[in-house]
């Protein structure tokens, strides 16, 4: 089997495991919906992105399914949220236990009251976000989480966030704030390939006060200055909050023999005023078991050549000293 092929299948098997086995954290999904087998719920949008201002109040609606096959009921809890990882993760946090600095949920209003759904049935659900004269220009975050746990549970105990679900909110209050990110880390897991492929990590850091979404690409070219491919980054659209670093994977393989330095480019675009920061690395693909495997040959056929030409040297030789030793022996006779 080849390597490949056992990769994919690894791969594989990771990848149903992730599937099958409960998370307790919510990704942020660019997706007109998200689903939650375990409370029979469907929620859409998954995200809000509001322009907000300051003495005025947003109204919005979060459409509900029950896609089980019985009757549930739902409750709704406002909660702040930190970036759990790199990965595009969210930690849930109550308000009164998180810091305000970029909380949105204190200016969210929704009924906490239970809201029941028969098997199939939908419900639209307003909630309004209104922000104070006072407050500062930023990025605001907050989630809506629907659980079939009443709220005083939720509030009072461990928040088992699997059995919840529901859009996360990223507010912008205009005014005068600032976009700024950079590259901390472009890189690949060798510096040495015997082949492709080849594993590229990208980690933005966000140091502004508002989300940020860098998107951009890596640009491979080899030692002569050619361009071999391009490879997009942050191809989901994912959000860099505040204050905190998301880490971009990507994967470059090609169908064809390589060998030599290749240098990598990334550049990323960020903000409304279209930034960009930028960063390069080298590496090398050397296929050392074939290049070994040529060398050999190669030694091989030099060997096998070189006793050959002395083996015909030595026949010549030989034939030299027999006709003179012929001719030596006619001269003799006569």
């Amino acid at each position: 089997m080849k390597l490949s092929q056992i990769k994919t299948q690894i791969l594989s098997i990771i990848l149903l495991f992730l599937f099958i086995y409960p998370t307790l954290t919510i990704e942020i999904h660019a997706e007109n919906q998200v689903s939650d087998t375990a409370t029979g719920l469907r929620i859409s949008p998954p995200i809000f992105e509001l322009s907000l201002e300051k003495g005025l109040s947003n109204q919005e609606i979060i459409k509900l399914e029950n896609t089980g096959d019985k009757t549930q009921t739902y409750y709704p809890i406002v909660y702040s949220f930190v970036p759990k990882g790199e990965k595009g993760a969210e930690e849930f946090i109550l308000p009164e236990k998180s810091d305000e600095t970029y909380s949105l949920a204190k200016w969210i209003n929704i009924s906490k009251k239970g809201i029941t759904l028969e098997p199939k049935g939908k419900i639209a659900v307003n909630f309004s976000v209104s922000v104070p004269e006072n407050a500062e220009a930023g990025g605001y975050y907050a989630g809506i989480l629907f659980s079939t746990q009443p709220n005083n549970l939720l509030e009072t105990s461990n928040i088992q966030i699997a059995s919840q679900i529901g859009p996360i909110i990223l507010g912008q209050i205009a005014g005068e704030t600032t976009e700024q990110g950079s590259i901390i880390e472009f890189s690949v897991d060798k510096g040495l390939y015997n082949y492709p492929p080849v594993n590229f990590v990208t980690r933005f850091r966000n140091t502004g006060e508002i989300h940020l979404k860098p998107t951009g690409k890596i640009e491979i070219y080899d030692i002569f200055g050619r361009k071999l491919d391009e490879l997009i980054v942050n191809e989901n659209l994912g959000n860099v909050l505040p204050q905190s670093i998301r880490k971009f994977d990507n994967e470059w393989f090609l169908n064809e023999f390589i060998i030599g330095k290749f240098t990598a480019n990334v550049i990323l675009e960020y903000g409304k005023s279209n930034n960009y920061v930028t960063e390069s690395i080298s590496f090398w693909i050397l296929p050392w078991k074939e290049i070994l495997i040529g060398l050999l040959l190669t030694i091989v056929s030099l060997t096998l050549l070189i006793i050959l030409i002395k083996k015909y040297n030595a026949h010549i030789a030989k034939k030299a000293i027999e006709k003179h030793i012929k001719e030596e022996n006619n001269k003799n006779s006569k």
